[in-house]
């Protein structure tokens, strides 16, 4: 200002320099304001979007946009004014947009779990099923691999009864003659061969089913070993003495073999 008084320089130039200086700052001060409001614009949409994929739940938290108070007179008139209203209009938009986005993946996620928990229920149901099947079958084949009393079993030796489960309350002791052959009285897998207290010889014991099994005591020269599968009338030892003793086990109890083995 002094340099223009001391040449000389008119009011009027003064003014006019000052006048654009003027619009000049009010020019970059809508700009920067208007850049300002678009970077927070493009903040919020990429915060919106981060929080729809935050949880597995797809909650969905959106807060407005931030914004610094600017006072009225550094505002820039009508020009930013239009800008912010644009800018408002915008970030609703992409609030309802990302909100239904939000909903439709929250419930296509409940559906999956409805799905899938449906799915476990009915797998569940074929499982249980399946168990009472396995079970129904397992009891039928058990009826059927059953003996029915005085059908199935065939005498181990050939000899008359010294003394029945009547008087012994274990089985039958069997008269014969040494090195006669002693047999299965019926089908079944060997699972025991050895010596035993109150036995003489060797003691064979044949199980039939899941509940019976048969025992043959006073053997020698036994033919069959233990795991071995075996059937009716055949061979499992020779007769050590002159007397079989034989045994007919029900669920571990002992049992009159007369109401098993065949009449004669």
């Amino acid at each position: 200002y002094n340099w223009c008084t001391d040449n000389s320089v008119s009011d009027h130039y003064i003014d006019d320099n000052m006048y654009d200086l003027n619009n000049d700052i009010v020019e970059c001060n809508n700009v920067a304001i208007s850049y300002f409001f678009k970077e927070q614009k493009l903040k919020l949409r990429e915060r919106l979007i981060d929080l729809i994929a935050e949880h597995d739940h797809l909650k969905v938290t959106i807060e407005d946009a931030p914004r610094d108070k600017v006072e009225e007179e550094d505002r820039g008139g009508e020009g930013y004014r239009e800008d912010e209203e644009v800018n408002k209009e915008q970030i609703e938009m992409a609030k309802r947009e990302l909100m239904i986005e939000a909903k439709k993946r929250i419930k296509a996620h409940e559906q999956a779990q409805a799905e899938a928990k449906a799915k476990a229920e009915a797998e569940a149901a074929a499982e249980k099923v399946r168990t009472q099947a396995e079970a129904a079958k397992s009891q039928a084949q058990q009826k059927l691999n059953a003996v029915t009393p005085g059908q199935r079993m065939i005498w181990p030796v050939r000899g008359k009864i010294k003394s029945d489960f009547a008087k012994n309350t274990f089985g039958l002791e069997i008269a014969g003659t040494q090195g006669d052959v002693v047999v299965a009285a019926m089908q079944g897998e060997v699972i025991w061969v050895g010596t035993l207290k109150g036995y003489s010889g060797t003691l064979a014991v044949v199980k039939h089913s899941p509940t019976l099994i048969t025992a043959y005591g006073g053997l020698e020269n036994v033919a069959v070993s233990q795991g071995s599968k075996i059937k009716s009338g055949q061979k499992i030892a020779d007769l050590k003495g002159d007397t079989l003793r034989f045994e007919v086990r029900e669920t571990g109890k002992c049992v009159d073999p007369l109401k098993y083995l065949n009449k004669r």
